[in-house]
């Protein structure tokens, strides 16, 4: 829910990815990459419109308006499709491809995968389910932000992210990006949090759960809705 941490504790690999069994007779048209965490791989007015697969890590999906306020619209993990997808279906959202963390990334030319992946039936149907999968996880995200409060969404990250009762931010920034709040909500949240003495903020980069059991009643109906159980 709204950007979890991390990648995957095992890497994939390449062979054992769902695209590769389309892509093994083209690995020539291809380019396997490592890219470290924080690179703007595929930048939002790149015109070339490679299509990319996330073979292993976490790759956020980043808009920013003309005011300059950057949020974060989707998140792509392992095993997933990446890039500019939206110009595959004529609307062009003006998103960057950021790695979250170190990530090993396939690069498919836009030729290779225009004249021959998407003319296979069976690789056509395996690009639209894995893409309409991920429109709807966004419109539900998004949903979730106009259902619920601020306080009630950064509840649900912090109890979600938490490793031993600690949440690690790389930033605040970041943080207010994937919760889809500005900056200013995501400090006034945390300091209502703070004085409830439900959390405690010791250092810029960590958030200390007093109180989980609070935070979980805060975070309920967000968590309900994202499972389907209400």
């Amino acid at each position: 829910m709204f950007g979890e941490l991390g990648g995957a504790s095992d890497s994939m690999r390449l062979e054992d990815t769902g695209i590769y069994p389309y892509v093994s007779d083209y690995l020539d048209s291809c380019r396997l990459m490592d890219i470290e965490g924080g690179v703007n791989f595929c930048p939002a007015y790149d015109d070339t419109y490679p299509i990319w697969y996330v073979v292993s890590g976490v790759v956020d999906i980043c808009a920013t308006s003309q005011a300059g306020r950057t949020f974060v619209v989707d998140t792509n993990v392992e095993d997933e499709f990446a890039g500019h997808l939206s110009n595959y279906w004529g609307q062009n959202f003006y998103c960057a491809c950021i790695t979250r963390v170190p990530s090993t990334l396939l690069r498919i030319s836009p030729k290779l995968f225009h004249e021959t992946l998407i003319r296979c039936p069976e690789f056509r149907a395996f690009f639209y389910f894995k893409t309409s999968v991920r429109l709807y996880e966004m419109f539900k995200q998004k949903l979730a932000g106009d259902f619920f409060s601020d306080r009630q969404i950064f509840a649900d990250y912090l109890v979600q992210n938490a490793n031993d009762g600690i949440c690690r931010l790389e930033s605040a920034s970041d943080a207010a990006r994937r919760l889809q709040m500005s900056r200013r909500n995501f400090y006034n949240v945390l300091h209502s949090l703070e004085r409830e003495g439900l959390v405690t903020h010791p250092t810029p980069d960590e958030v200390v759960l007093l109180n989980v059991e609070s935070l979980q009643r805060i975070a309920e109906p967000v968590r309900r809705f994202m499972n389907n159980e209400m």
